[in-house]
């Protein structure tokens, strides 16, 4: 019995991390009162802060690499264990001229940590989680893009080393090969989380 006590809860607690949601020390507390063996030694995250706009940005008439969204991060607001995720959806001139999407840490002209260049498509789509090592200033993100001429692609993993502990910018980019092109942002989601 102790064992499939031990199976449900672990099994219940996998899935609440693996959704995202919060898991208190209470549902730990409960759980070792029934005699589960559970070791709370990956820190929990909470949501602190989201932004989303389906207000479109467009790009076009340049070549020179454009900020299409922004945020501000306020120094030490995600500590030495939180996490961004950021999604996108965009749509772009279905031409053979390269047309790039950059998720970058400092500024425009601070660490790209996920790009995406594309050619004859008409959209795509990425999700990408940047990860604090603990510490505000070592990060790694993982992303996986899509295109609407092809299925899920996982992009490789990139460390950075960006200071939290200061303001810092988040930006999506665009960058056009051929200024006559349009690289349009759809929509986005970004979400901050800090480690409890």
């Amino acid at each position: 019995m102790r064992v499939l006590t031990d199976v449900v809860l672990l099994s219940c607690f996998v899935a609440v991390v693996a959704t995202g949601i919060k898991y208190h020390r209470e549902l730990i507390q409960s759980a070792q009162q029934f005699g589960a063996h559970l070791i709370p030694s990956v820190p929990g995250l909470t949501l602190i802060e989201e932004f989303k706009s389906a207000v479109a940005a467009a790009l076009t008439g340049t070549t020179a690499e454009t900020v299409l969204a922004t945020f501000n991060v306020p120094a030490g607001l995600l500590g030495a264990n939180g996490e961004i995720e950021v999604e996108w959806d965009a749509t772009e001139t279905n031409s053979a001229n390269n047309k790039t999407l950059t998720l970058r840490l400092g500024g425009l002209a601070g660490t790209a940590v996920l790009t995406h260049t594309t050619l004859s498509v008409a959209g795509r789509s990425a999700r990408a989680t940047v990860g604090f090592r603990n510490s505000a200033a070592s990060q790694r993100t993982r992303g996986y893009t899509a295109t609407d001429a092809a299925a899920l692609t996982s992009v490789a993993g990139v460390a950075s080393a960006v200071n939290f502990q200061l303001d810092q910018l988040v930006v999506i980019t665009g960058t056009l090969a051929n200024a006559g092109d349009t690289l349009t942002l759809e929509k986005f989601k970004l979400r901050f989380y800090k480690a409890t």
